[in-house]
């Protein structure tokens, strides 16, 4: 099982990952959105980082969907994005 850590803090980032980890799974957008219970506009803007507002909800039902649990990474005082 591939535990990469993925650092995400864009809406391109993000949309990256699904784009990538969907792709991997042999998934269509469409298939992807139907196990996720999102519409396939939906997933197809968030891939696309169309989608700038998405809901905790609705973004974590998008990554379980696909395999991924969320984390949090603390920053050390005075970084203001990974690892700067």
């Amino acid at each position: 099982m591939d535990r990469t850590l993925h650092i995400i803090q864009t809406p391109e980032e993000f949309g990256a990952v699904l784009r990538a980890a969907r792709r991997a799974r042999h998934l269509t957008q469409q298939k992807a959105a139907a196990l996720a219970g999102v519409s396939p506009r939906l997933w197809n803007e968030t891939e696309r980082a169309k989608r700038l507002q998405l809901g905790m909800e609705t973004a974590l039902r998008m990554l379980q969907t696909l395999g991924f649990d969320l984390g949090v990474i603390p920053r050390k005082r005075g970084e203001t994005s990974a690892g700067t």
